[in-house]
């Protein structure tokens, strides 16, 4: 969770403490604030990468998030400065070893999912990879998980990743539309079905 890892890292380099339930809100205000990912600079092999909006327009790699002093005012107004605290606070994404965690990276999950996908299809994935969830809009997350992809992938390899603006909350939008469908009621599983049939009937109901 990189929101307790954030007050981790406050304790340590500011001897700041977020220990009520109270205060958690102003901690992930706070992670909202200063949180960010390092720039990438451009890619110099012939890996013709882009990053997409919804539009489909594209975004060029730029030094647009330099490490530099970010502010943040606590309700009593009290102003707190921070440095790489930003930068710290979302590098487990790409480094989970940091958390002492041993699991694959974000960069990592995507080329091990993709690989498992029949190989006449993986092209079409690699340009087709849909952003999603609130991590996802810290400040040069795109430009970094770009450029990390491109570093597990041939230079022939094409990636293109779609960031919907409203991508914060494209889970929910994604089950509102679910929800809302006039099948949706065929889909549901009473307890003394799932009872009676176990686990597997969730198969039966969704496929």
């Amino acid at each position: 969770d990189l929101t307790y890892h954030l007050s981790k890292l406050l304790q340590q380099k500011q001897n700041l403490y977020f220990t009520k339930s109270n205060q958690f809100q102003i901690l992930y205000s706070i992670k909202e604030r200063i949180a960010f990912t390092t720039p990438i600079n451009s890619i110099s092999n012939s890996n013709s990468n882009s990053i997409s909006n919804s539009n489909s327009n594209s975004i060029s790699n730029s030094n647009s998030n330099p490490i530099q002093c970010q502010t943040f005012d606590l309700p009593n107004c009290q102003q707190l400065s921070f440095t790489t605290e930003g930068f710290d606070c979302v590098e487990p994404i790409f480094q989970p070893s940091l958390l002492g965690l041993e699991i694959a990276s974000l960069q990592q999950a995507i080329i091990d999912s993709i690989s498992k996908c029949d190989q006449n299809q993986q092209k079409n994935l690699f340009r087709n990879i849909i952003i999603s969830g609130g991590n996802t809009i810290f400040s040069g997350f795109i430009e970094r998980l770009n450029s990390e992809l491109s570093k597990l992938t041939n230079n022939s390899t094409i990636i293109r990743l779609i960031a919907p603006p409203e991508r914060k909350f494209s889970v929910w939008l994604g089950g509102l539309a679910v929800a809302t469908s006039p099948n949706f009621q065929q889909m549901w599983i009473s307890k003394s079905q799932f009872n009676e049939c176990g686990s597997s009937i969730i198969l039966s109901k969704s496929f």
